[in-house]
């Protein structure tokens, strides 16, 4: 083989001409066919010789995909929707064919159906936020697979760690359970950068409650602003409304 050879995928037999693969094939992704140039040279003296073209045409074959280990963290009671972590898996083949088209699963660790993961990007986030709790379980270890597009599929498992992140919680005298929460609520019901306390009813967040001051019941949190210190027994509380009945816009009652 003179010609087209340079990456060393082919080797030829001097004496019957056959061609054959080596220890390193040729990779279909980096090129679909190659052409070499096959030289013959007789016995004579002087010695005569004559080339040939030989273009081998590479078909693509399904690779495995290599899933990476993954830890993360998420705040105990954090709210349903939550973007936790994202799994990640590399595939040699080309992502634009079926067979570098990457689908994720849970395989593991997710009994309870507290988490879910978007199967096009891998996105891990909070399905039930009663189920975070640091007190019961404050390590979770999530088996993560990635599965190619590929007939017979092929796949790979990682492992996705998810710490729990402690906050205080305690009791009220209404019954209610109050946790702490980082990030104020401001007075159009966003997300701020301070602390927190939130009303859970028995149903869990999102599930109806009854107001400690009206008696209504809400569609949503009753969210107590301001930071809030456990050992004090009673404190004065401003609660605000986030959605349900009154509406979105986090009007105090």
């Amino acid at each position: 083989i003179t010609g087209g050879n340079e990456a060393g995928a082919f080797a030829i037999n001097a004496l019957t001409g056959e061609i054959t693969t080596t220890a390193t094939p040729p990779n279909f992704e980096l090129a679909s066919s190659a052409t070499l140039t096959v030289t013959v040279t007789d016995a004579g003296t002087p010695a005569l010789s004559d080339t040939a073209t030989i273009t081998i045409a590479v078909n693509d074959v399904n690779e495995a995909p290599v899933a990476q280990d993954v830890a993360a963290s998420v705040q105990e009671h954090e709210f349903a929707g939550t973007a936790i972590a994202t799994a990640t898996a590399t595939d040699p083949d080309n992502p634009a064919t079926a067979f570098g088209t990457l689908t994720y699963s849970i395989e593991a660790g997710n009994d309870a159906g507290v988490f879910a993961i978007d199967p096009a990007t891998g996105l891990i986030t909070v399905v039930d936020s009663e189920g975070l709790n640091f007190e019961t379980t404050p390590s979770v270890e999530l088996t993560v697979r990635a599965t190619d597009g590929g007939n017979p599929a092929l796949f790979d498992d990682a492992t996705v760690t998810i710490n729990l992140l402690d906050i205080p919680e305690w009791t009220n005298g209404l019954g209610t359970q109050l946790w702490e929460q980082a990030g104020n609520w401001d007075a159009a019901g966003v997300p701020g950068n301070g602390d927190d306390a939130f009303i859970r009813g028995g149903g869990g967040r999102g599930n109806p409650l009854y107001s400690a001051i009206s008696g209504t019941t809400v569609l949503d949190d009753l969210r107590v602003l301001g930071d809030y210190d456990p050992g004090v027994g009673t404190q004065p509380v401003t609660l605000r409304i986030q959605g349900g009945a009154l509406g979105a816009d986090g009007r105090a009652v």
